[in-house]
């Protein structure tokens, strides 16, 4: 056993490479060491918990071995090559399958695998059916071969990473950092998206735009800290109150919206007063329990045109209607035909 050997499993599993396909560049050097050795078999070796897994091989058929069977496990323990002339005759390995099995290994030649200082996670070895010498010449060659294999284990790991920060930063770009909801970008993507299926004859949708009642006041309080927690704990009852194709968006301080799919009057009511109702409970602040509310503006689009900005204006001023109105309730915008009328009324009432 390795003596850091709770270190270096986490070494191995830090590369992200355990189960993965088979790469080339791997194979490469298992054929390049195969033809500089003249040996018929070459692998990349990695040695897990319980078991010895090739990423690379060349001239046999196995898939990995137990960890108890391979050479491996006592390369690892070791920053120097290790050689065995004859496996037969040594009592560490005469019984192992690649010895006793069908392989009838003979000679084995590693060079350990170092991700970091004193961490061997696998090995580079070449092995042949017959017993034989292995030269300090030989035995360079295969530790340089083996430095590359860990060049290219090092830089799997940080090309894993680099995937990684992008997928962070593409999220970060469509995210609200704070709750983790759809952002304005993300949000006006949905609209669009939901606008294009109005646009093709699909059933209309309902905009509801979102505004907490009493918010202020409990920041200016308690603070921006508690203002933060209070906005995570609205962004989770606001996730528990829609179904899964519902849209839920923060587009900054109190705002939200909520695009809800396939809606109509009735639907859009009825998701309003859930809405209103996951808000009404009390909220936990530092153990001082207080209540906000949230009023709503709905703006509904019927199958056929839809134009985002406006209906986005509507919902928005139904919103300013319901806070008006006594907070903590909904109102519905003003329909298209309405809005078109609204300032031929205007003028001929100045008239």
């Amino acid at each position: 056993m390795h003596p850091r050997e709770a270190a270096r499993l986490e070494a191995l599993l830090d590369l992200d490479i355990l189960d993965t396909a088979p790469e080339d560049h791997f194979t490469a050097i298992c054929e390049t060491a195969r033809d500089l050795f003249q040996a018929p078999i070459a692998l990349v070796s990695l040695v897990t918990e319980t078991d010895q897994w090739f990423k690379g091989r060349c001239g046999i058929g196995l898939p990995g071995t137990e960890r108890g069977e391979s050479f491996c496990t006592h390369t690892v323990v070791s920053d120097e090559v290790l050689v065995v002339e004859d496996a037969a005759r040594d009592p560490r390995f005469r019984d192992s399958l690649l010895v006793a099995g069908a392989e009838r290994v003979r000679f084995y030649a590693g060079a350990p695998l170092e991700v970091a200082p004193g961490l061997q996670v696998g090995s580079l070895c070449v092995m042949d059916r017959v017993p034989r010498r292995f030269t300090d010449r030989q035995r360079g060659q295969l530790q340089n071969l083996a430095r590359i294999v860990t060049a290219q284990l090092r830089l799997h790991k940080t090309e894993r990473l680099l995937r990684e920060r992008e997928a962070r930063l593409a999220h970060l770009a469509r995210h609200d950092p704070l709750t983790g909801l759809p952002n304005r970008l993300q949000f006006r993507e949905c609209l669009q998206g939901e606008i294009a299926r109005a646009q093709r004859g699909h059933d209309g949708f309902a905009l509801h735009c979102l505004d907490l009642d009493r918010f202020k006041a409990i920041n200016d309080s308690f603070g921006h800290h508690a203002g933060d927690r209070l906005l995570q704990s609205v962004a989770d009852r606001l996730r528990g109150a829609v179904r899964d194709e519902d849209v839920v968006a923060r587009l900054g301080g109190d705002e939200f919206v909520v695009i809800q799919p396939g809606a109509d009057r009735a639907r859009a009511i009825t998701l309003a007063q859930r809405l209103i109702a996951a808000l009404s409970s009390p909220f936990d602040l530092d153990g001082h329990e207080r209540q906000i509310g949230v009023s709503i503006g709905i703006a509904l689009a019927a199958a056929g045109p839809v134009h985002g900005e406006a209906l986005h204006t509507r919902a928005d001023k139904a919103l300013y209607a319901a806070k008006a109105s006594g907070r903590c309730t909904f109102r519905f915008a003003q329909t298209v035909e309405d809005s078109a009328r609204e300032p031929v009324l205007r003028r001929r009432g100045a008239a």
